[in-house]
């Protein structure tokens, strides 16, 4: 089970532990669930984790508009183990995506302060 909060903004967040060859930070995250790739990083982060570059990577933002990020890869320590997954290099804060939520149940009480509370399925 992962717990989390939901914030003054009223945005689901979670800490999630990733790692990479610079060691293991904790990072709290918001869900996102109209993004279907794994975790977005800023770019500070990902030189602190030293994360290995894979590729760049066309990504349709919540804007609609179209961009080209940089994608790395990381492993991610979650309940059922340890992952590795795309990491795509974002400045935005970082995000939590359907496919690391995959297989999971999400409840989320929607008020600042409530719970998140992410289980097996």
């Amino acid at each position: 089970m992962i717990r989390g909060i939901v914030n003054e903004s009223l945005e689901a967040m979670i800490d999630i532990d990733v790692l990479g060859a610079g060691g293991r930070l904790s990072v709290a995250a918001v869900i996102d669930t109209g993004f279907t790739g794994f975790v977005t990083l800023p770019r500070e982060t990902i030189s602190a984790l030293g994360l290995t570059f894979v590729a760049e990577s066309e990504a349709t933002l919540a804007t609609g508009q179209v961009a080209v990020l940089r994608a790395y890869r990381a492993r991610v320590s979650w309940p059922a183990g340890v992952f590795d997954v795309l990491v795509l290099e974002s400045d935005t804060a970082p995000l939590v995506g359907m496919s690391l939520l995959r297989g999971l149940t999400v409840r989320i009480t929607v008020v600042a302060g409530g719970d998140v509370i992410l289980t097996e399925a």
